[in-house]
């Protein structure tokens, strides 16, 4: 009953419509926060563990940028071009990009750590190997900071912001978490295996990945080539 309502399709309790996303995200940390009620004694046990989420209404591919779209962004936005290099040839959320130091950088390699200051989606680390195009955005990010952090202080609306302008100076539609499709999606493309897109990604299950997987070179054509009824 609570999902419905806050969906609107029992009631009206908001102005705006919610998002099952948003639903779901709530669910997930009212079970987090009963949980944690039950470890400390205030509850017998979670009443609502069994609840399950609201299952997705539709279904479409990942949307990303082409090359020549992250060019025009690029020159559109020189002062900040350098974020969004970093971000689309690696493929970091926001949050982990936020909170990337410098320490955590070194010349072959990224490592995103999931630590009390910053947790992680998978609260669990990785590493991203330094592509050509992630060493030149550290370039220029080094250049312009002595900060401890890789990215200039900001928050996430600031970010998100500054990606809209960006975005509406270089005449493209996007948010910026379409930069971290759009590593996973020129990966796939490329014809790197779908495990090891997981690992760089940091998807928890393949599950995730495999949402990207029509886009790997002749994937569907090679699976019927031979069929003749």
């Amino acid at each position: 009953l609570w999902k419905h309502k806050r969906l609107g399709s029992i009631g009206h309790i908001s102005k705006k419509p919610i998002a099952r996303a948003t639903v779901n995200s709530e669910l997930k940390k009212l079970k987090a926060l009963v949980n944690k009620a039950v470890d400390w004694g205030v509850v017998p046990r979670n009443t609502i563990k069994s609840v399950q989420t609201l299952q997705r209404m539709d279904a479409r591919p990942r949307s990303f940028f082409t090359a020549e779209q992250l060019q025009a962004l690029y020159e559109a936005d020189e002062s900040n071009s350098a974020i969004w290099q970093l971000l689309a040839n690696t493929g970091m959320r926001v949050g982990e990009a936020l909170s990337l130091k410098w320490e955590n950088v070194d010349d072959v390699k990224i490592r995103i750590v999931s630590s009390k200051e910053f947790r992680t989606k998978t609260r669990q680390w990785r590493d991203i190997p330094i592509s050509p195009g992630a060493a030149t955005a550290l370039k220029q990010l080094r250049s312009k900071t002595n900060y401890d952090y890789v990215l200039p202080p900001m928050c996430k609306l600031t970010l998100r912001n500054r990606f809209g302008k960006a975005c509406k100076k270089a005449d493209i539609v996007g948010t910026p978490h379409e930069l971290r499709h759009t590593f996973i999606s020129h990966l796939v493309m490329q014809g790197v295996p779908l495990r090891t897109v997981q690992v760089l990604a940091g998807h928890k299950t393949i599950e995730v990945t495999e949402q990207y997987a029509h886009l790997a070179p002749s994937h569907m054509a090679d699976m019927v080539a031979n069929l003749n009824l």
